[in-house]
């Protein structure tokens, strides 16, 4: 997975590989993550990781990896942006199935 580091006009300061995938998971802890985003001086970050299956369907620990960098940019001022998964299929974006959860 990959953290995208912004600044406050969304531009991008670093993109940092944060993890590296297994056949079905990819471990990510939020200080690989915020590691990057405060030696960036991030304003913003956004997560992007893929689905080697192809599919681009959130899966539950999608959602609770979502729900710990959402916490954890609150404490960092980093805010996390979105959660992106991509595949060869296309992509989906966390902010737009669940907007809720970024509140």
């Amino acid at each position: 997975g990959y953290v995208l580091c912004l600044d406050s006009a969304c531009h991008e300061v670093g993109v940092h590989e944060v993890s590296m995938g297994l056949a079905n998971a990819t471990p990510l802890h939020p200080r690989e993550v915020f590691k990057h985003a405060i030696a960036d001086n991030a304003i913003r970050i956004v997560l992007v990781h893929n689905h080697p299956s192809g599919s681009t369907e959130p899966s539950p620990e999608d959602y609770s990896i979502t729900r710990v960098m959402i916490a954890a940019g609150k404490v960092t001022s980093s805010p996390l942006l979105d959660h992106i998964i991509v595949s060869r299929s296309g992509c989906t974006s966390l902010r737009a199935q669940s907007a809720e959860m970024f509140e």
